[in-house]
């Protein structure tokens, strides 16, 4: 999750713990802190959940995996095998 004040981190939370009732390998990671080997991995589905901040601002714990995923160097193909869903939190 990407979260300023705690809203995405909460529904986050929420979303995790209904994986885990349904026996999901669930991880509860903040964007910064998660292990991005982990995207490479067979079988991984990444639910994001990203608030924005300010005037639509990365939020402070998202801020350096962004940088990663905009580095020009990045081969273009980096997450093509990974499934995903990212629910996005505004005003």
């Amino acid at each position: 999750y990407g979260s300023q004040t705690g809203n995405a981190q909460d529904t986050s939370e929420r979303i995790w713990r209904k994986a885990i009732s349904f026996k999901f390998n669930a991880v509860l990671s903040s964007f910064d802190k998660f292990d991005l080997n982990q995207l490479l991995d067979d079988n991984v589905l990444l639910i994001g959940v990203c608030s924005t901040t300010g005037q639509g601002d990365v939020p402070d714990n998202m801020l350096k995996f962004w940088r990663m995923i905009m580095q020009k160097q990045l081969d273009s193909s980096f997450l093509n095998s990974l499934e995903f869903s990212i629910i996005g939190l505004g005003d």
